[in-house]
């Protein structure tokens, strides 16, 4: 079964993620913000999508999801990595492919 959903943003929507993006762009040097600002794009997605199970990934399993993010954002490598995974979502957020979208943002959250 999959579980992603496919992504149709508005043009709102895009605004929105994009000065997330750039934001965290900005942040990238520091693991506190840049983790906040991450977490703010994958619910940002989360809502837009409609994807009840992205909203409830970090209910479910809070403590591995907090200590991944803990650990990974601590590392200037892995946090620059996320930014360049960021960047493709929100391409395909903004074309006109929401499967493509969903599936792009899928893999970022559960590689493969």
């Amino acid at each position: 079964m999959l579980v992603y959903e496919g992504i149709k943003a508005t043009a709102d929507d895009v605004r929105l993620l994009t000065g997330i993006v750039e934001r965290n762009a900005a942040l990238i040097k520091f693991a506190d913000e840049a983790m906040t600002t991450g977490k703010r794009l994958h619910d940002a997605i989360a809502r837009i999508a409609h994807n009840s199970w992205a909203s409830r990934l970090d209910e479910q399993i809070p403590d591995r999801t907090v200590r991944y993010r803990h650990l990974a954002n601590s590392m200037q490598e892995r946090r620059e990595a996320a930014l360049a995974e960021h960047r493709p979502i929100l391409e395909a957020v903004n074309g006109d492919e929401p499967e493509h979208t969903g599936q792009t943002a899928y893999a970022h959250v559960i590689p493969t």
